[in-house]
C-alpha cells in the first residue's frame, strides 16, 4: 500500500524486454484477428453480405488484421527504444493511423461492387475494434490477461 512518502508504482509499464514485446505482439495479433472475426460473424448473421464484396471475405479480414498487429508491434518496439514515454507516443501514432484508415471507407469502399451503407459501417466498426484491441494489447500487455 503506497504511503505519502512512497509513490504508487505504475500499473502499466512499457515492454522493455524482447520476450515481453513478443508476448504483447502475439496478444495483439490474437485480439485483432478474433475481434475482426467476431465483427464479421455478427455482420454475417444480421446482414446480407454479397459473395463479391471482397473486404468482408475471411482472407482479407484475417490478413489485414494480422498485418496491422505485426506493424503496430514493430512501431511499438521502435518507440520503446527511442522515446521516454513510448505508451503515450504509441497511442498518439495509433490514433492517427486509425483516423487515416477511415479514408478508404469514405472514398473507395462505397464504390465497390456490393457495397451498402451498412457494410461500409461494419468495416468501420471492424477498423475500430482491431485498432483499439491492438493498442490495448500492446500498451496494457499481460496486465489484461492477469486480471
Amino acid at each position: 500500500m503506497p504511503t505519502a512518502e512512497t509513490p504508487r508504482e505504475s500499473v502499466v509499464t512499457p515492454a522493455r524486454s524482447s520476450r515481453d514485446l513478443l508476448v504483447r505482439g502475439a496478444l495483439a495479433l490474437v485480439v485483432a484477428v478474433l475481434g475482426a472475426a467476431l465483427v464479421r460473424l455478427v455482420a454475417g448473421a444480421l446482414l446480407v453480405v454479397p459473395a463479391g464484396f471482397d473486404p468482408m471475405g475471411w482472407t482479407p479480414i484475417v490478413t489485414s488484421s494480422a498485418v496491422a498487429a505485426v506493424g503496430a508491434t514493430l512501431v511499438y518496439a521502435v518507440l520503446t527504444r527511442l522515446v521516454a514515454r513510448p505508451d503515450r507516443w504509441f497511442v498518439a501514432v495509433a490514433a492517427v493511423v486509425l483516423a487515416l484508415s477511415a479514408l478508404p471507407l469514405v472514398t473507395v469502399a462505397p464504390g465497390l461492387p456490393g457495397a451498402t451503407t451498412e457494410l461500409v459501417a461494419v468495416l468501420g466498426v471492424m477498423h475500430l475494434v482491431v485498432g483499439v484491441g491492438i493498442v490495448v494489447a500492446l500498451v496494457r500487455g499481460t496486465k489484461i490477461v492477469a486480471r
